[in-house]
């Protein structure tokens, strides 16, 4: 029964990837900037998913009994918008003033541009994780388990989608008939959530709080970490990503390389924090995020290293067309070797914190909704800050540094907090 779901979780995951690698390049289009139009869709997708996220938490209890069924039809209205945003992208890109590069008002109206062409279904894709997390967990101490698979296997589909959109369907197809196709799925798996609800008889209500729910039970401790979490997470995201344009050249493929190994190894992160114990949760925790710190500034160290190994990697690659994909994928092994620890470890963080979150009193859905609100808001100040903000008052030696600083807080307050 499960593995069917999560078979569409899987997809889900693999369809909201395909979107983000097309829509960046919708965008680079109307900007000109890979650059800026990584760090605006970066931006755009978390802030829209907190707004999804936060109106799960305070309303996801009254979006249907059966929580997979809402999520069918969510799921379907993405991939009706799916298919008509080529359209909707031609509109406005036909009929938006246009402001100097270099001036402020560029950037606001660009960042308004990237709302208004992925906002809608964003906003979407944030209530699923949450509405799945309820639907899906019979009882609390199931919940983190529940939620960490979820979240673990939207986010491997999110890197097959990454891998499989910017490798094979834009090659093929293109950015209109890519979106056109994806949309067309998101619309099966409604179907098949609608009819599987309808054939089984399962209600998928999930576990349900023993009392009424208090918003002044927060814990707002663990919801800063959330929020530190998603500055860091994507923030550096943003900033590997130009680092690695540097190092490795801007290409269709370099986005599509970096993001699925980022993605790969949060996944991975993600479904090891499953077998984490309640009794030493705070253990697991507060040490993950102390090796997160020292992995981050490993990191640091290794990155003035990067143009010289991608120089040796195409010394060993000819430049035949028959070396060039073995190329990009000995790129990808070395790239998710250098990222496995640090991202993995950013993986496990979420579910982690979930679980000190989690209490009988309240919905798992508004949990999980507050969480990530918090932690796509951090996402999306951190992708615009480090992924380009920064860059005009600071050099890129000094924009990696900050991310130490926003650990240093999350590690070592933690203890302070009362789990």
């Amino acid at each position: 029964m499960t593995f069917v779901i999560y078979l569409m979780v899987l997809l889900s995951g693999l369809t909201g990837l395909i979107y983000q690698v097309t829509w960046q390049k919708y965008l680079s289009v109307y900007l000109g900037s890979h650059a800026l139009s990584t760090s605006l869709t970066l931006a755009s997708f978390f802030l829209f998913l907190s707004i999804g996220y936060a109106l799960v938490s305070y309303w996801g209890h009254r979006i249907g009994r059966n929580r997979i069924l809402s999520y069918g039809y969510i799921e379907g209205i993405i991939g009706v918008y799916a298919i008509f945003s080529p359209q909707i992208f031609d509109k406005l890109y036909h009929s938006w003033p246009s402001y100097p590069s270099d001036s402020t008002m560029h950037l606001l109206s660009s960042l308004l541009f990237a709302f208004l062409l992925m906002g809608l279904p964003t906003l979407l894709m944030g209530t699923t994780i949450p509405l799945l997390t309820q639907g899906l967990s019979h009882q609390l101490r199931d919940g983190h388990r529940v939620h960490s698979w979820v979240y673990g296997v939207n986010t491997l589909g999110a890197f097959l989608g990454s891998i499989i959109g910017g490798f094979y369907l834009l090659e093929i197809f293109g950015l209109a008939q890519s979106l056109n196709l994806t949309g067309i799925l998101n619309c099966l798996i409604c179907l098949f959530c609608l009819f599987y609800c309808k054939l089984t008889g399962f209600q998928f209500e999930g576990f349900a709080p023993t009392s009424m729910y208090s918003q002044s039970n927060k814990n707002y401790g663990i919801l800063i970490v959330a929020f530190l979490s998603g500055f860091t997470s994507f923030g550096l995201e943003s900033l590997i990503i130009r680092m690695a344009n540097i190092s490795i050249g801007t290409s269709n493929y370099s986005y599509t390389l970096i993001v699925g190994a980022f993605i790969l190894a949060i996944a991975l992160g993600s479904f090891f924090a499953s077998f984490a114990d309640d009794r030493r949760g705070a253990y697991w925790l507060v040490s993950s995020q102390l090796m997160l710190l020292g992995a981050t500034i490993a990191l640091y160290l290794f990155i003035p290293n990067w143009p010289n190994w991608n120089l040796s990697l195409r010394f060993l690659f000819n430049s035949s067309i028959l070396s060039f994909y073995p190329f990009l994928f000995t790129i990808f092994l070395v790239l998710l070797l250098a990222l496995i620890v640090p991202v993995a470890l950013m993986g496990m963080t979420l579910p982690l914190l979930f679980q000190h979150l989690k209490r009988d009193d309240q919905y798992l859905s508004q949990t999980a909704g507050q969480m990530y609100a918090y932690n796509s808001l951090g996402a999306v100040l951190g992708s615009i800050t480090l992924g380009y903000a920064a860059f005009f008052v600071l050099d890129a030696d000094q924009v990696f540094k900050l991310p130490f600083g926003s650990l240093s807080i999350s590690s070592l307050g933690e203890p302070a907090f009362k789990f």
